[in-house]
């Protein structure tokens, strides 16, 4: 993978990790409220993007990865 490559999956991987704490922090979903959400998840992923590798939201579609996080969540939820 190319280092440009890297970059926009690293950045990508970090504006939707941010997109989703936007629409659970602000529960609202109006027009306005998405587009700011979506400026705001960019400017934040370019930000923090160099800082290094991110786990893409999009991994949590393996099985196995789903199952330890649907583990953690329960046993989160059992304290």
């Amino acid at each position: 993978m190319s280092s440009l490559s890297a970059a926009l999956t690293r950045t990508f991987a970090l504006a939707c990790w941010a997109m989703g704490v936007w629409v659970l922090l602000t529960w609202t979903r109006t027009a306005e409220q998405l587009v700011v959400g979506a400026v705001v998840s960019v400017a934040v992923a370019a930000a923090l993007a160099p800082l290094g590798p991110v786990a893409g939201p999009w991994r949590l579609l393996d099985p196995r990865v789903a199952r330890r996080v649907a583990g953690l969540v329960g046993g989160s939820g059992a304290r």
